[in-house]
């Protein structure tokens, strides 16, 4: 399994799941310098060398490009532009997915790309869940 994980910031969920399976490829995606050196000190304390730490502003551009090899795309907190989620879905290769932290509602950007292919509330929540999504390829 690959993951991408948007938005990192302090390392949940894609720094918890590359200690957890340290064989498995990481690319931890932050905007914030910050944030970006802290995940960056963090793989190398913890001596994680399938984990990629990049510091850069998802665009569409580099949505396609950081999604066109990954297994599952991780959004925690993260609001995308419609192109840029379009750019991400389509990038995804044919078995991939999206987990997402969503409320009672899923963002209708992604209500429209994609469907829910499991879910799972999160403990002492009653709004919040774990979504997985699947892409639905038209065409």
């Amino acid at each position: 399994m690959s993951l991408l994980d948007l938005g990192s910031g302090a390392g949940f969920p894609g720094l918890v799941l590359a200690a957890l399976h340290p064989e498995r490829s990481v690319v931890l995606v932050e905007a914030r310098e910050r944030k970006a050196a802290f995940l960056a000190e963090a793989v190398r304390e913890l001596d994680l060398p399938g984990v990629r730490v990049v510091r850069e502003r998802v665009d569409p551009e580099s949505a396609g490009r950081l999604a066109g090899a990954v297994e599952f795309v991780a959004l925690r907190g993260v609001r995308l532009p419609k192109v840029t989620l379009a750019r991400l879905i389509e990038a995804l290769p044919g078995g991939g997915r999206l987990m997402v932290w969503a409320g009672r509602e899923l963002a209708p950007g992604l209500a429209a790309m994609c469907s829910v292919e499991e879910e799972m509330g999160l403990p002492d929540s009653q709004h919040r869940r774990l979504l997985l999504l699947r892409p639905i390829r038209r065409g």
